[in-house]
């Protein structure tokens, strides 16, 4: 099956029969090409010094494992894949993972040894039974550990993915990735931030998740300011509404005239049929204080009346475009002869006189 091995040496022929047959398999692993798979030189390109290096390190790995060291013997495999990579070397270390109850790394080691067997047999035929090995313990691991394909989309250079806490590499994303059976959380780290979805797998199952980097923040609309307007102060009276006021004012300055000087006629009547020869009877003083005291309300009403209405006139001509300047003024007042003009009010009557 095997071409030319190593026999054990005379310190070693307490070993087994299984160790006998390790070493044997460790020369054609170094001599026939291997795949570029790990970082190990393959075989054509191996120098005679790695070959002679990564037979003494799977050596050693073959004799922990007989010793029952176990993670001596994953030691001493994994530098001897280092040095030269081979498809036997890694089923040997998947083996030795299995014994360690460390299904998950088992399992994606005999996956690369599937791999890498097929490749090599197509140079030496005899690695197909490696490959046939592989596949064989590949199934019997397969029902301890679950898988979980992770479909990334919208990712960026630089973006990173991990599942179950272990860092996917870039070129095995979207490839089924064994991990140990239960809740799985899968992240994906990016310049926008950590998304991250989890996902029970049952021991021999299987499950898929879609994972995108955060959106983008959305631009926030620009804030318009608001801008208060400052309430209007109120206008100040127009020159018209002013010459209405003081129209009203003059207006009911001459209806208090026209009432009270009524009022102070009455008392004034009744003074004259009561005193004879202007002589009064003492009762009649409240009656004559009265008429006086109308009277005088009479007269300032009329005062009101006279200075409302006259400033009444004067602003709304004003208002209406209809004032003149002074000289005009004078020249339209020497045109219709009146030179000067006086209102005289007194106790019991009102003069208007003027030059004609």
């Amino acid at each position: 099956m095997f071409a030319r091995g190593s026999n054990p040496p005379r310190s070693t022929l307490r070993r087994t029969a299984l160790l006998s047959m390790v070493a044997a398999l460790a020369l054609p692993i170094l001599l026939i090409a291997g795949t570029a798979l790990a970082a190990g030189a393959s075989v054509t390109a191996a120098t005679p010094a790695q070959k002679s290096e990564a037979g003494k390190s799977f050596k050693r790995g073959a004799e922990a494992l007989e010793d029952g060291k176990l993670e001596n013997a994953v030691t001493e495999f994994r530098r001897s894949l280092d040095v030269v990579d081979s498809p036997n070397t890694r089923l040997m270390l998947a083996r030795t993972l299995a014994k360690l109850s460390r299904p998950v790394e088992a399992y994606r080691e005999l996956e690369l040894t599937v791999t890498a067997a097929e490749q090599a047999a197509q140079t030496d035929k005899k690695y197909a039974t490696a490959a046939d090995a592989a596949r064989t313990e590949s199934a019997e691991v397969r029902s301890q550990i679950g898988l979980v394909t992770v479909k990334v989309s919208g990712a960026e250079n630089g973006d990173a993915l991990s599942v179950g806490g272990e860092t996917v590499e870039r070129a095995a994303w979207e490839r089924p990735i064994a991990v140990v059976p239960g809740k799985v959380r899968v992240v994906l780290k990016s310049a926008r931030g950590e998304v991250t979805r989890e996902v029970d797998v049952a021991a021999g199952g299987s499950a898929d998740v879609e994972i995108a980097p955060q959106a983008p923040p959305a631009a926030s609309a620009p804030v318009e300011a608001k801008v208060e307007t400052p309430p209007l102060a109120p206008s100040p009276p127009t020159t018209r509404t002013i010459g209405y006021i003081a129209g009203g004012v003059g207006i009911a300055g001459v209806v208090t005239f026209a009432v009270f000087g009524a009022m102070n006629n009455s008392k004034f009547r009744k003074l004259q049929d009561d005193c004879i020869n202007n002589v009064c009877n003492p009762d009649l003083e409240s009656e004559r204080d009265t008429g006086k005291t109308y009277q005088t309300i009479a007269n300032v009403g009329l005062v009101a009346g006279v200075v409302g209405l006259g400033t009444s006139a004067v602003l709304l001509l004003i208002s209406s475009g209809g004032g003149e300047s002074s000289p005009a003024k004078a020249a339209r007042t020497r045109g219709t002869g009146l030179s000067s003009a006086r209102v005289g009010v007194g106790v019991g009557y009102v003069d208007v006189s003027g030059s004609f």
